[in-house]
């Protein structure tokens, strides 16, 4: 999410998007830190990579990076945010129903089509 935000509100290309989102991700990574409080080290690797500091404040910056951030973005078919989700379960279970109705078709079907045959079986022992 952090490369996209760059992309998006600082008119990067996706390459040095990712690449600054890869450098700060590595350096939280050795410090032991959570992405969150990597500020200075996206600063760091922003200025090293566009030589020209960030428009993105360090408020700006936790909100890009957290994972409620990147959930809520991904509101389209597939994605995790409650939208999507909520129009995913509502295909599914209208799908779920039309095969609940299919199967008890299919298990009427197949249980009159053994009673016809029993029937018709007796039929013939009686003759």
């Amino acid at each position: 999410e952090l490369a996209d935000t760059l992309v998006r509100d600082e008119g990067l290309s996706f390459r040095q998007a990712h690449e600054i989102a890869a450098a700060t991700a590595r350096a939280v990574i050795a410090d032991g830190a959570a992405l969150g409080q990597g500020y200075t080290a996206f600063t760091t690797a922003f200025e090293a990579e566009t030589g020209r500091k960030t428009t993105l404040t360090e408020p700006t910056f936790t909100t890009a990076v957290a994972p409620e951030t990147f959930i809520a973005r991904r509101d389209r078919p597939g994605g995790p945010a409650e939208p999507a989700l909520t129009d995913a379960l509502a295909t599914y279970a209208g799908q779920l129903t039309t095969l609940q109705t299919a199967t008890q078709t299919r298990a009427t079907r197949h249980a009159a089509a053994a009673n016809a045959l029993t029937t018709a079986f007796t039929a013939l022992q009686e003759t």
